[in-house]
Order: structure tokens, then C-alpha cells, then sequence
């Protein structure tokens, strides 16, 4: 009897974002793990996620990076000539070399002064450099050289905006701020949030639930409240599932009664085997 059956595979894949806008905040790093006192100090460990959700090649250099401090026209662009592939993800690091140590591979940008890796491109800082807070912040994609076009927002648990943000805050986010999920046992630093991903999409609805440090809801009922960490395979999370199905014959036994001949036949009809002593 022929049957088709499908297995699941972490393999690459394209994530598309539904209604979501080219360039979307896909995860960050706001509470790092800790390192000596001055990488404490700086918090040398902080990255931001941002994926590309289009089919399309973006030029970088037309977005910018903000946290709206010390002001609303604080921003962190791109260096010249910067794209990003289809459905690509880059990384931005505060410190390439910490990040290197604590998430296992190199980031793409750094957008700190710390210039942890010289071979990393560093990121057009304001004076101000771009600094998460994780007891309150926002991190935000705006047009590069227009801050007030807000592309993406996330706002980080109470948020910390200065005034003249406030507005468009509001108007591109709704309800409480993004909170980290921290189970029994493990320490609040080195909590990566990540966006859920529902079939092959980012779920992108401008609140917290958005999260996967969120409570389950009716839009992501398998996996439900999720933590991830600094250092696990986050790649495996961030591809998702690769659907292959191939042609293949099913036999059906009851066990325990029965069982015998099911077992007996399949040991028998082994290719391969192997003598263990």
C-alpha cells in the first residue's frame, strides 16, 4: 500500500511577512549576558534582528536605525551602497567581538563606537549611540533621513522615549511593550525575543503578542510562551520547517497482540546491517 508521508527538516527557506512592511525587526538582544565590568558598562553584548521581507534586493542606505534618543532625529544609518538579498536577515551587533563570543557567529554591522571587530562594517552612529534599555526603550526602522517615517517599531517592556517620540510611538504601536519570558532556573540576561512565526510568516501586528515571549492566543497555538537564549541555534528557529514529501509503504500492526510477524518482517527485510558485539 502506497502512502505519502511527510517529514519535517530545518532547512533555509523564504519567510514572507503578510501586510508587514520590506524591512521588519525580527528580534534583539536588549539584556546581554554579562562580561567583565566594562562590557557590562556598555552593554557590549546588544544586537537587533532585521529581516527582509520582500522578493526583492533592498538598498539599506534608504533605512535607518533609532531609539529615538537623545531625540527624535537621533539616527543610525546604513554605509553607502548597503543591501540586503530577498527574504535575507542581517544581524547588528553593539560589539562584533562579544557578540561573536556569545551568539557563535560573526554579525553583519556594528552599530556602537565600541568597534569590536575591524572587519565588521560599522554602522553611521549620532552622537548618542544606539543603546537598548531593557527595563524600557523602543527600537524603531524610520527612512534615512526622515525620522518621523516610521517603518517598524517595537516597543521594549515600559518604554523610555524622549516627548517629541511619543506621537509616533503611538501611532505605531498598541498596548504594553514586549516582555521577556524568563522560566524557572535561568537568569533574566542573554534572552533573545524573536517574532512568532505562524506557517511561513512573522506574525507583524504592531503589539507585544507579536512576540514569542508572549502568551499563547488563538494566532500561534502550537509552540505557545517560548524563551530563547543567547548562544542557541537560533538559525533553526529562523528558517522553520522544510515540508519534503516522498512516496513510501505503510504497514499497520497491532501491538501487542500481533506484533510478532510486523517486527519479524521488518528486521527481515533490512539492506543493511550492522553486528554489534
Amino acid at each position: 500500500m502506497i502512502r505519502l508521508v511527510t517529514f519535517w527538516f530545518a532547512s533555509a527557506w523564504a519567510i514572507n511577512c503578510v501586510a508587514s512592511p520590506p524591512l521588519l525587526i525580527a528580534g534583539y538582544l536588549s539584556n546581554p549576558l554579562a562580561g567583565n565590568s566594562e562590557e557590562n558598562i556598555n552593554q557590549a553584548g546588544e544586537a537587533i534582528l532585521l529581516v527582509n521581507t520582500t522578493d526583492n534586493v533592498l538598498a539599506l542606505d534608504n533605512y535607518a536605525i533609532t531609539d529615538f534618543e537623545p531625540g527624535v532625529t537621533s539616527q543610525t544609518v546604513f554605509p553607502a551602497g548597503s543591501v540586503l538579498g530577498p527574504h535575507g536577515r542581517l544581524w547588528i551587533a553593539r560589539d562584533a567581538a562579544v557578540f561573536f563570543r556569545d551568539m557563535g557567529f560573526t554579525p553583519d554591522y556594528e552599530s556602537g563606537a565600541l568597534d569590536g571587530d575591524p572587519n565588521v562594517p560599522n554602522l553611521d552612529i549620532p552622537v548618542d549611540q544606539l543603546s537598548l534599555d531593557h527595563a524600557g526603550d523602543e527600537v524603531a526602522i524610520t527612512l534615512a533621513g526622515d525620522s518621523t517615517n516610521v517603518v517598524d517599531l517595537v516597543l521594549i517592556s515600559a518604554g523610555d522615549s524622549y516627548n517629541d517620540a511619543a506621537a509616533l510611538i503611538n501611532a505605531n504601536w498598541s498596548g504594553a511593550g514586549v516582555e521577556p519570558y524568563i522560566p524557572p532556573a535561568m537568569g533574566t540576561r542573554g534572552t533573545l525575543e524573536l517574532r512568532k512565526i505562524v506557517g511561513n510568516s512573522f506574525v507583524d501586528t504592531d503589539k507585544a503578542v507579536d512576540w514569542i515571549s508572549e502568551t499563547v492566543t488563538d494566532t500561534y497555538p502550537v509552540l505557545g510562551r517560548r524563551t530563547f537564549r543567547t548562544g542557541w541555534l537560533v538559525d533553526a528557529y529562523l528558517d522553520g520547517p522544510l515540508e519534503v514529501t516522498v512516496p513510501s509503504t505503510l504497514s499497520v500492526y497491532l501491538s501487542p497482540d500481533n506484533a510478532y510477524e510486523g517486527v519479524r518482517d521488518l528486521i527481515q527485510s533490512a539492506q543493511e546491517s550492522i553486528l554489534l558485539k
